[in-house]
């Protein structure tokens, strides 16, 4: 007993140290979330897996981590590492599938490779989103929030996530619309067009159904009547004997299938023989009477076609899966077909076809106006030295972001430029001021934006350069100043000298004192002065002899 305890116990740790060599890892994908009676489909891939052409089997078993589920298994015979499952369920829940890639170890029991597991949800209304376009092009939320153009229509219809094509099925669509939560009525598909967008922010809703109901099917019975004629000869004798046969009518019964009600063509062939001897040959025709039935028109329902619960078909399918992490690390030699098994579970005898679908969706979007009448006004023409100055306007809703930019020569417009910092405005204008440090041709690029518009604008510029030369002002008005006042201080020179001769310089000596108050002079003092005087009185008098004859006389002092 303890040696097989034993034995058991080598074997588990070889299996264990097996299944870490290996060191393989599972990937488990799911197409999910699908509505209750499409299809779902698991991919599985083996990842870092040395593989040598064995077979590989790979078990599912789906469960529902919240219920009570009876689990169902799944396995698939490969010798390839992918593989594909496609199962149906008919009730709305949150499930999760368990994949095990398995393969023969030693003493031929199977062997652990890797495990894995996926969630998915089926869902009990159709899985999708409203979307808009305008002027054919898909309307992208800008911070969750979708704007539309009030000068265009929109057109507001519904993506459905449809991976395996079961609304493909459906035999008819229609749809019902609210706007702000008016009712729109009633419309076939799930497109709807607005028109005449007021701005502000607004609301749709939609209730989309789809219906499965199979069309009938309707057997025209077409009945075909028959007429033969008999020609019989006769014979001539001396005895006349007529005998008449009739033939009695024969009617075919109509047959009806299950599911077609056909009727045989009837064919009423009442054929009447006369022989008559006489003296010469007689051919007598024969007549058979002509019998019309009008068409008969049954319709029958088609039986539901009923499931085949033992179904188990094994296709292969293209490679092209949903897109991984661990994608990239699949070998290049598995770009082969993936062996797929589709699965039916079993659904009550009794089943009706499949129940229409309903999806409910809504969406809120913001209407805002186009940026329209972009001007820019200003001198464009400019001499070196000057500052441009350009005025922007434009209409549209705000806010709105803009950015300019000079550029060299001329630029030619993309429609894809942007703004990597831009500046932002209410009122949609703003000034432009730059100065051109050479002369030259020049770009202005202006690109303007709000919400639901674009525009790009380029501006040419030129700057001139024009040669410095004195102005005639700087040069005439020095020289006329200067030859003016040299004009005046020679004419006043002339003048002074000319005028210099005609002037006399009279010196008269008025003594205003009194007697009284001249201070007598001393002996000594006067006698001085007389001796003086007698010496130098001859020249004195000649001085004042000469002086007298230049002098004019104004009469006599008193």
């Amino acid at each position: 007993m303890p040696m097989f305890v034993t034995g058991i116990g080598v074997v588990g740790l070889l299996t264990v140290w097996v299944n870490f060599g290996l060191g393989a890892r599972l990937m488990v994908t799911n197409n999910g979330p699908a509505v209750f009676d499409a299809p779902i489909q698991f991919t599985v891939w083996l990842v870092d897996y040395n593989h040598k052409d064995e077979e590989i089997l790979f078990k599912f078993e789906d469960g529902r981590p919240e219920y009570s589920y009876k689990h169902r298994t799944w396995e698939i015979h490969t010798n390839k590492t992918n593989a594909s499952l496609e199962v149906t369920y008919f009730i709305e829940g949150k499930y999760y599938m368990k994949v095990e890639a398995m393969k023969k170890g030693i003493l031929g029991w199977m062997q652990t490779i890797a495990s894995n597991r996926t969630d998915f949800e089926i869902t009990s209304y159709l899985n999708g989103k409203m979307i808009i376009y305008q002027n054919g092009t898909l309307l992208q939320p800008k911070n969750n929030m979708v704007y539309v153009a009030s000068q265009y229509p929109a057109n507001i219809t519904v993506d459905f996530y449809d991976p395996s094509h079961f609304l493909d099925k459906a035999t008819e669509v229609e749809s019902q619309w609210f706007i702000d939560g008016s009712g729109m009525g009633y419309h076939p598909g799930f497109n709807y067009t607005m028109f005449n967008l007021t701005l502000g922010m607004h609301s749709v809703t939609s209730a989309v159904i789809f219906s499965f109901t199979p069309p009938t099917t309707t057997t025209t019975t077409t009945t075909t009547t028959t007429t033969t004629t008999t020609t019989t000869p006769t014979t001539t004798t001396p005895t006349t004997t007529t005998p008449t046969t009739t033939t009695p009518t024969t009617t075919t019964p109509t047959t009806t299938t299950p599911t077609t009600t056909t009727t045989t063509p009837t064919t009423t062939t009442p054929t009447t023989t006369t022989s008559t001897t006489t003296t010469s040959t007689t051919t007598t025709p024969t007549t058979t009477p002509t019998t019309t039935t009008k068409p008969t028109t049954t319709t029958t329902p088609t039986k539901p076609p009923e499931l085949n619960v033992t179904d188990v078909s094994v296709r292969s399918i293209p490679t092209s899966v949903p897109s991984i992490k661990l994608l990239s690390e699949i070998k290049s030699k598995q770009k082969d077909h993936i062996p797929m098994v589709r699965a039916l579970p079993k659904k009550p005898k009794d089943s009706f076809p499949i129940a229409p679908k309903i999806g409910l969706f809504s969406l809120s979007f913001m209407v805002a106006s186009l940026i329209t009448e972009l001007t820019v006004t200003g001198n464009n023409w400019l001499q070196h030295g000057d500052l441009l100055e350009l005025q922007v306007h434009c209409s549209g809703s705000g806010p709105v972001f803009y950015c300019w930019q000079a550029l060299n020569g001329t630029y030619n417009v993309t429609g894809k430029e942007t703004c990597g910092n831009p500046s932002v405005t209410t009122d949609c204008q703003f000034p432009i001021l730059h100065y051109f440090r050479y002369p030259g041709s020049y770009s202005i690029l202006i690109i303007i934006s709000n919400d639901v518009d674009h525009q790009t604008r380029s501006i040419a510029v030129h700057v001139f350069d024009v040669d410095k030369k004195p102005q005639l002002s700087t040069v005439v008005i020095p020289i006329v100043c200067s030859t003016i006042a040299l004009a005046i201080i020679v004419f006043g020179l002339g003048f002074y000298f000319q005028h210099r001769s005609q002037y006399a310089v009279e010196v008269a000596d008025f003594d205003f004192q009194t007697e009284d108050e001249i201070e007598p002079k001393a002996f000594c003092l006067r006698l001085k002065e007389e001796i003086w005087y007698s010496f130098h009185r001859n020249t004195e008098d000649d001085y004042l002899t000469s002086v007298s004859s230049h002098r004019q006389s104004y009469g006599a002092v008193s």
